[in-house]
């Protein structure tokens, strides 16, 4: 059975004859990464490193309300899913929200702290 099947029954049967859903790998928004590790920089300044590095890229979509005007996003480019994944954004579905896998922020937040300010 596929994960998405699992998530839709068990609203309707009894847990114990479900297995637990696991997502994968642990992951945090980077808001709360960058405090766990004492805020070296700031999230602004993270994001700026972020699409420096090439990892980040700002992207965009046509607004519901009014089709001329453009709201943008970010999202994890390919190089960037090595460090996490494109969520879908609580705000928008059709807007991402990159979140990072915890056992590789470490390695890179020391990308971030090395690229020039």
């Amino acid at each position: 059975m596929k994960p998405t099947g699992l998530l839709f029954l068990r609203g309707y049967l009894p847990n114990r004859f479900l297995p637990d859903y696991a997502e994968g790998r642990p992951t945090q928004s980077l808001t709360a990464l960058l405090k766990e590790q004492g805020k070296p920089i700031s999230v602004r300044e993270a994001n700026e490193r972020l699409i420096t590095l090439g990892l980040l890229e700002i992207q965009s979509r046509a607004s519901t309300k009014n089709q001329s005007v453009q709201k943008t996003f970010k999202s994890l480019t390919q190089a960037g899913l090595n460090y996490g994944k494109n969520l879908v954004s609580p705000h928008n579905p059709r807007e991402t929200q990159p979140h990072f896998y915890r056992e590789t922020f470490p390695e890179l937040l020391q990308h971030l702290m090395e690229v020039a300010q």
